[in-house]
């Protein structure tokens, strides 16, 4: 009897909207019934179910602004192959996506309680963006503009926003935090490490802390950029050098704050294991970048060689071991991999990518351009490139 009343609830709850097909029913069903695969998005299966209940409780609340991008991401993340390939030739989840779009460009938050919502319309839209459409650093910086008056008004609003809303806030900041790091700009929110210290999440694990300093990386690279301020391998402001000295300073010093009950069992000794990875590549990538924004490629490379070494091992490692790849490291790999110059070792990397990196095929396509065309520049370009001239050498995703 509870599987008739749970489709007569989805069919009531549905039904208000008659531009919703047949299929298009289906997948907000799917939905409804936890039945979407999402795994891979996680940082161990143990975030499985309360991800998947996140979508239900929101499409509860509220269907009408949520059911156009959630229609659009369940066309990617149901696990039935066969609907997945007609969804595709009907082209549901672009139509599905504008029509989000459309939505959201009018879209206005008037109280904090309404912030879990768009975050999670957010996540699904950027989601759809990142595997088909393009278009996620304007959504996100979109929706993070939305939250930034909010946030830094209310102190206390992570613990309002609860475990779902400040994970989708992470999921954002994070995938903007990617984009702002290769194009030399600055995220739209600069995350208050006291906020998420001793957190746990469901896609960056104990590392969320990082993506301050990831913040203070990417405004000192924009300023480098635009200051005129190198001479050969120095920086002519001693502001800028001291400033880029705290910034690693802090993050060498920097160690997960690991929650009292974080080996009480709540988690599997593998996924311990991954979050703990997850933070010390993460660790590497951000004092590898500042390596880059200090020397010039192709300078000071045997300190650079041991830190991508050691990040492209640690996700190699750890891909093997658990049979598939550690969330939210597309960037260390990326970041590791600009370092490689011998042919046969970039061969490998390519090759592993594709077990590294796999949000999506075409985040992965482009995380390869990115490394075939950089590798391109190094090997002919006489230039000294700096990490803050990157975005110079590298093709729109």
């Amino acid at each position: 009897m509870s599987g008739h009343r749970n489709e007569h609830d989805i069919h009531r709850q549905v039904t208000p909207f008659p531009d919703l097909n047949g299929l298009e029913m289906h997948l907000l069903g799917v939905m409804l019934h936890k039945q979407i695969q999402v795994d891979k998005y996680l940082i161990g299966p143990s975030f499985r179910d309360r991800h998947q209940q996140a979508f239900v409780d929101h499409l509860n609340t509220a269907m009408p602004l949520l059911k156009d991008a959630f229609v659009a991401c369940a066309t990617l993340l149901v696990g039935n192959q066969e609907v997945q390939q007609v969804a595709k030739n009907q082209h549901i989840g672009h139509k599905r996506a504008a029509s989000a779009v459309c939505s959201l460009r009018f879209l206005e938050i008037h109280h904090c309680h309404d912030l879990p919502m768009v975050l999670i319309l957010g996540v699904a839209m950027v989601t759809f963006a990142l595997h088909h459409s393009g278009g996620e650093s304007l959504l996100c910086r979109h929706i993070l503009g939305l939250t930034k008056p909010i946030y830094e008004d209310n102190h206390s609003l992570t613990h309002r926003l609860g475990s779902d809303g400040l994970s989708f806030l992470i999921c954002l900041l994070g995938t903007q935090t990617v984009e702002c790091l290769l194009r030399c700009q600055i995220p739209t929110i600069r995350i208050r490490a006291s906020d998420v210290d001793q957190v746990v999440d469901r896609f960056i694990g104990v590392s969320a802390p990082l993506l301050a300093h990831f913040y203070d990386i990417c405004e000192l690279s924009r300023l480098i950029h635009h200051s005129s301020s190198r001479h050969g391998n120095g920086l002519l402001e001693d502001t800028i050098e001291q400033a880029l000295d705290n910034v690693e300073q802090a993050v060498e010093r920097w160690q997960p704050t690991l929650p009292a009950d974080f080996l009480a069992g709540h988690f599997t000794p593998a996924e311990v294991v991954w979050m703990l990875a997850q933070a010390k590549v993460l660790r590497l990538t951000a004092l590898l970048v500042i390596h880059r924004l200090r020397w010039a490629f192709g300078t000071k490379d045997d300190k650079a060689l041991a830190m991508s070494n050691a990040i492209l091992n640690e996700l190699d490692l750890a891909a093997r071991l658990a049979g598939w790849s550690i969330p939210f490291v597309d960037l260390a790999y990326l970041v590791a991999g600009f370092e490689i110059t011998n042919c046969e070792e970039r061969r490998a990397v390519l090759e592993k990518s594709d077990m590294i990196v796999t949000f999506s095929p075409r985040v992965l396509d482009s995380v390869q351009i990115w490394l075939v065309s950089f590798w391109a520049v190094r090997d002919t370009d006489s230039h000294r490139i700096y990490w803050n001239d990157l975005g110079s050498f590298l093709p729109e995703s």
